[in-house]
């Protein structure tokens, strides 16, 4: 799987192309990027979506705030999610992430994937509708570039051994236990 720009410099509309999914700047010259999507990627897409993110960012001069709009009929693969959350928080290409959700059953859905299948630093929530998504934004900077940013050197340490709680399932383990504990 690979990554390609489509227009590295639009104001809004496409800006690039992982495998089948097209990801577009959702304000005028914001650093929101979002993709509407049916494709639920495996552990292949991870490496070149994490590069095109810090490639956005480094080109944008600021961390993407990103937008998913999945079809809940058909969920992000949640070892994905894992991943490529954890990575594009620790590189600093994302600042934060929503689902863009538009009922309240398909709301709770995605904050039960969000909580218990990214990775615990990348603020992931979901919103129930545009609007929502509209309020928050507008008490955000989502201007581009911002000063003083730069992306973070990421470890390319090999992990021999994964302890319990370093994957999606045993970090959502880890704070089920955490939770009864605290009963």
């Amino acid at each position: 799987m690979d990554w390609s720009w489509i227009d590295r410099d639009a104001e809004v509309g496409p800006v690039l192309r992982v495998g089948p999914d097209t990801y577009e700047r959702d304000k005028p010259n914001s650093r929101v990027l979002r993709l509407t999507t049916t494709y639920s990627p495996g552990l292949d897409y991870v490496a070149p979506a994490v590069e095109a993110f810090a490639a956005v960012a480094e080109h944008w001069g600021a961390p993407v705030l990103f937008v998913l709009e999945p079809d809940v009929k058909k969920p992000p693969a949640v070892r994905f999610l894992y991943e490529w959350s954890r990575a594009a928080f620790e590189n600093g290409s994302v600042e934060r992430s929503w689902f863009l959700m538009h009922n309240a059953f398909s709301r709770i859905v995605g904050n039960v994937v969000a909580r218990g299948f990214c990775a615990g630093g990348m603020p992931f929530t979901a919103l129930n509708g545009r609007a929502e998504l509209d309020a928050i934004l507008a008490d955000l900077d989502i201007s581009c570039p911002q000063e003083g940013f730069s992306l973070k050197q990421t470890s390319t340490a090999l992990a021999v051994r994964r302890g319990l709680g370093d994957g999606a399932y045993g970090q959502l383990f880890k704070r089920l236990l955490r939770r009864m504990r605290s009963r």
